[in-house]
């Protein structure tokens, strides 16, 4: 069922711009102050579709961006009205604009304007002059725009004053800034609209929301949660108005429901409705019924089912009242609602009929099913296995909404003597629902199945039970089923390694009996490997290939390669349970970012393309953890978001509690104290709620992390102090990375040096193990904390300039510029200033690409500490000394460029100045000079 949105307050819709992120760009653009020309922008569209909202938005970040804003929101009544939309932009300036009219120019604003009693009506052009001038002498003191909404109801002294003054702009910093309401695309500009030059106008014409997009509008305004199959016929319903879907959503929230039970017209838009269609006689009301009834309807359907002369008659009439629009051999609604309520107005005798006529018309496998289904009114077993056939034929084609429909419908005309069928219908169906993203759903259907099988059959049940609960969070009584299950399905060896693998999905999860848990995947693989299904084997070979990573055997290249020789079984499983998913996570963990992105990316297209909607929380999750490794905070953003909704909307509360955590990571990286610390509470009771390990060191870390961005290291170290022992049994090294990274980094800080030591030490010892070039870069940065630590300011300066180069090398910006800070840091205790500052300024700017804005201030700051200034007389800078140096010492530019964080063309420029100044010509020259100096 859907649910109220849980914790804090409902947002407000009104101005609140959700999505549009592609008008709210344009409007970005035309905003620009460094374009100081006049230009204009247009926003037109039907009632609802949020052309005020995008109008509103649009006017807040004008002032927020400096300009002067005068605006005009006309309505109906006002078109009688002169001037009115003069008074409503220019009262406000009039006063200090106006005493720089000429005074007949003067005279008519001020009568305009209602500011003066005139003895007769002003002249036109008078006014249009000097409104001119007003907006002139108020775009000379800074940039102004002038905003409408509603154009179409200005009044029309109004519009043709505003038409003269657009023709006559040019250079002048003004912008117009207006909104239409026009039902027709085709629709004629405004006047005062199509007076701008087409090279600085900007039309927009505000399209509908997506399905995404009216999910999260409808949890802001009401705090309402649609889950994804109600969302998707929410939508279709409104066809992406806004307005139109949230009246809709208030129905819900009603409780009311159309003849289908799916969300009715709601009352506040009948009369909207009830006009339009009260103007067709009897045959165009035949016809809409039947068009409404039809998925796709078009002229020859309609023919076949009403008949050639009512099928004319009828589509006129649609045609004339605006209800349907023909298109060739198409036919449509003019708007999804007109064709919602003619079905709903149909008496169910009506519908029937039209069914039943439907039926027999249709070639369609899944249409032809659908309306012996609506016309059916007892079970009827050719009718179920008609719908069962048909439902397989939408899952098949990736649309398993349509899928769960059908196969329901098949259940409910299931004879009551096909028990058997009827169950395994019902299953099906719980697949179906699982897929369409109705997860509630999926473990109602199951549940209630428990109570009516026994034996292998209630094995199966369970099984398929265990992993709904899995995607809903409730691991523990997961494994209860699977547990359950296995002695109920020892002869079928299929099922048993689905309920192996997901007892080792459990203690994977949780953390709980690890041991087991390696013993259930073994289990599971060695199943399918006797069984040789590809299905199966693809499915083991994912969870096989993260036990083996973590529990120290490497990144499994073998089971890539043979899943690789499986590809074309791929689809046959969900995209969650698909090998890919697997890989990229583990190939993530060792730095193989760009693959790891390669395969993440495409699981989700498939996932979306295939209407997988349970697999994309689970898919966005891992692509987030893959961006916040790689440092890319923009990335992780939008698929921790992604995760967040697409859990809402699957039901999988669970997934909202792991967005939460990834959100704490990125928060503490970009350095929102309250934020992170926000998201990390909630996170660590839903994580305690789900029993997932994860969560709770993904929570830990990240606020150590803050805590040591914010200079706190003793904070630090109690947050990670409890997952000591859990360190101390990792034995891969990449598992190491953050953990074990970040409970070092808080040792050094407090001054545990031995602590410390030992750590690095035990990590060293794995790494001469199993290779690990990431974490040998994470090993040298916390090994120059260490060693700086110690007054070692040479070595650990060696230390940290190998960590700068290697994550050079895996493009990691954020671990990059931490390195850089530190190696800064080394080089002004060591006092050389100019290297210090070098490195330092690199710092400020990769922390600034990646949005790490708390560590760029503290980069910035231990910049300031190393300002320096040449001394007189000095015959080489700090930083032209150290280039000559090492071209003594016989490195080359590039090397010089790698070690000085600069580029080759920077050192050749060096060179340069340090040729002319030494007087030498030569490498061998410069290297002779500098031997020959004193000291």
């Amino acid at each position: 069922m859907d649910s109220p949105r849980r914790g804090g307050a409902r947002l407000a819709a009104a101005g609140a711009v959700v999505g549009r992120a592609g008008e709210r760009e344009a409007i970005e653009r035309f905003l620009d102050r460094q374009a100081p020309s006049f230009r204009s922008f247009h926003l037109v569209g039907p009632p609802g579709i949020g052309k005020t909202t995008l109008w509103l938005a649009s006017v807040e970040r004008a002032r927020e961006l400096g300009w002067r804003v005068l605006t005009s929101r006309p309505t109906d009544s006002e078109r009688q009205l002169s001037f009115s939309g003069l008074v409503d932009l220019f009262a406000a300036i009039v006063d200090e604009a106006a005493p720089s009219l000429p005074e007949p120019q003067r005279v008519a604003v001020d009568a305009a304007l209602l500011r003066a009693v005139a003895d007769r009506p002003p002249q036109p052009l008078a006014v249009s002059l000097g409104v001119l001038g007003l907006v002139r002498a108020a775009a000379a003191e800074g940039p102004l725009a002038l905003a409408v909404d509603d154009v179409q109801w200005l009044d029309e002294a109004t519009s043709r004053t505003l038409e003269f003054v657009i023709r006559r702009l040019d250079s002048e910093p003004v912008a117009f800034l207006t909104a239409e309401r026009a039902t027709d695309a085709e629709s004629p500009l405004p006047a005062l609209v199509a007076a701008a030059p087409v090279d600085r106008r900007t039309l927009l014409r505000v399209a509908p929301l997506g399905v995404d997009e009216t999910g999260r509008l409808i949890e802001a305004a009401l705090g309402l949660q649609l889950r994804r199959p109600r969302l998707v016929r929410v939508h279709g319903l409104s066809g992406g108005n806004p307005f139109f879907a949230l009246e809709i959503a208030r129905a819900i929230e009603r409780g009311r429901s159309a003849a289908d039970g799916m969300p009715a017209v709601p009352a506040s838009l009948e009369d909207l409705v009830r006009e339009r269609i009260g103007q067709l006689p009897s045959a165009g009301r035949e016809v809409a019924l039947h068009a409404a009834a039809l998925s796709a309807p078009t002229r020859p359907l309609i023919r076949a089912a009403v008949g050639d002369a009512a099928a004319a008659d009828g589509l006129e009439a649609g045609v004339a009242a605006g209800v349907l629009v023909v298109d060739g051999d198409a036919v449509r609604f003019s708007h999804p609602l007109l064709r919602a309520a003619v079905y709903d107005a149909a008496s169910p005798s009506e519908r029937v009929a039209a069914h039943r006529t439907i039926a027999a018309v249709v070639d369609d496998l899944e249409e032809h099913a659908r309306h012996l289904a609506l016309a059916a009114d007892r079970p009827d077993a050719d009718v179920a296995t008609a719908l069962d056939a048909a439902a397989a034929a939408a899952h098949a084609r990736g649309a398993p909404v349509a899928a769960a429909e059908l196969i329901e419908e098949s259940v409910r005309l299931t004879p009551v003597e096909a028990a058997l069928e009827c169950r395994r219908r019902r299953r099906t169906a719980a697949d179906y629902h699982l897929a369409a993203g109705d997860v509630p759903r999926a473990r109602a259907l199951l549940e209630e199945l428990l109570d009516e099988t026994a034996g292998a059959e209630r094995g199966e049940v369970l099984v398929q039970l265990g992993l709904v609960l899995m995607y809903i969070g409730e691991r523990l009584t997961a494994a209860d089923r699977y547990r359950e299950a296995l002695p109920l399905v020892a002869d079928r060896p299929a099922v048993r390694a689905r309920a192996e693998m997901g007892l080792a999905g459990v203690s994977w999860l949780t953390g709980r009996d690890m041991d087991a848990g390696a013993a259930h995947i073994g289990n599971a693989l060695g199943i399918a490997e006797t069984l040789g299904e590809p299905t199966l084997l693809l499915q083991a070979f994912g969870h096989a290939a993260t036990w083996h990573f973590h529990r120290g055997r490497g990144v499994p290249r073998d089971l890539m390669r043979r899943a690789a020789q499986l590809d074309r079984w791929r689809s046959h499983l969900p995209a969650v349970e698909r090998p890919d998913h697997h890989f990229a996570k583990v190939l993530g963990a060792v730095g193989e970012y760009d693959e790891a992105r390669r395969l993440q990316d495409r699981l989700i297209d498939e996932a979306r393309r295939a209407g997988d909607w349970n697999s994309l929380p689970w898919l966005h999750l891992a692509s987030a953890w893959i961006e916040l490794a790689a440092g890319c905070l923009g990335a992780a953003r939008t698929h921790i978001e992604e995760t967040r909704t697409t859990a809402v909307q699957s039901g999988q509360v669970a997934g909202t509690a792991y967005a939460l955590a990834g959100e704490s990571r990125l928060l503490a990286l970009s350095g929102d104290a309250s934020g992170c610390r926000e998201a990390a509470e909630r996170a660590a009771v839903e994580g305690r709620r789900f029993d997932s390990i994860h969560i709770a060191w993904e929570v830990a870390t990240s606020l150590a992390l803050l805590e040591l961005s914010l200079g706190n290291p003793a904070a630090a170290l109690e947050h990670v102090a409890p997952l000591l022992p859990a360190y101390l049994r990792l034995v891969e090294p990449a598992q190491w990375r953050l953990l074990g990274a970040t409970l070092v980094e808080a040792l050094v800080g407090v001054g545990s040096l031995e602590e410390a030591d030992s750590a690095l030490d035990r990590t060293e010892r794995l790494l001469r193990r199993r290779s690990r070039p990431l974490v040998a870069a994470d090993v040298a940065a916390l090994r120059a904390q260490l060693l700086a630590a110690r007054g070692e300011l040479d070595r650990a300066i060696e230390s940290a300039e190998v960590a700068v180069g290697r994550y050079h090398d895996f493009g990691l910006s954020f671990e990059r510029s931490r390195a850089l800070l530190a190696l800064g840091e080394l080089f002004r205790r060591s006092r050389r200033k100019a290297p210090a500052a070098e490195a330092l300024r690199a710092a400020v700017a990769g922390f600034e690409e990646v949005g790490a804005g708390v560590w760029a201030d503290r980069a910035r700051a231990e910049l300031a500490r190393t300002a320096t200034r040449r001394t007189p007389g000095e015959e080489l800078t700090e930083t032209e000394r150290r280039v000559a140096d090492l071209v003594a010492l016989g490195h080359t530019n590039r090397e010089i460029a790698t070690r000085l964080f600069m580029s080759v063309h920077t050192v050749e420029a060096h060179l340069t100045r340090i040729y002319r100044t030494m007087g030498v010509q030569t490498r061998t020259e410069l290297t002779r000079r500098l031997l020959e100096r004193p000291g």
